[in-house]
């Protein structure tokens, strides 16, 4: 597991912790976590906000979760649990996700490269230079 990135294990964490809290419905059997996730996550978790969000969005295209009903004032979130998170599908939500629309990281990761590039090219100007001039 030491090339998944931390984030596998958050979602892990979040999707246990739904667990430990949640009830079965008698009619479906299904796992139901009925509350406000971002007080689970943030608050008994101790993650940011951005970790909500991206935890989230990983579970939900896992299909690990699936919202029934958003909560809203007083009325609490309702969401069912499907799947434990696996590696498996974790890799699939990650290469999903950077061709939808990206990643912070992959993001960051190509900025990086950029600038690496430049770098890199710059340099070679100089070194070309000294050459011709040598």
């Amino acid at each position: 597991m030491s090339d998944i990135p931390a984030m596998f294990q958050h979602c892990c964490d979040v999707y246990g912790k739904m667990l430990e809290h949640a009830t079965r419905d008698p009619e479906t059997g299904h796992q139901l976590y009925e509350g406000a996730l971002t007080k689970l996550v943030t608050g008994e978790m101790g993650l940011s906000m951005p970790y909500y969000s991206t935890t989230t969005r990983f579970l939900r295209e896992m299909d690990c979760i699936r919202q029934l009903r958003r909560g809203g004032g007083g009325t609490p979130s309702r969401w069912l649990l499907i799947q434990t998170p696996t590696e498996e599908l974790f890799r699939f939500a990650m290469s999903k996700i950077n061709v939808q629309g990206g990643s912070n990281e992959g993001a960051q990761a190509l900025r990086d490269m950029n600038v690496r590039l430049s770098e890199l090219e710059q340099r070679i100007d100089v070194v070309e230079a000294t050459l011709e001039a040598g």
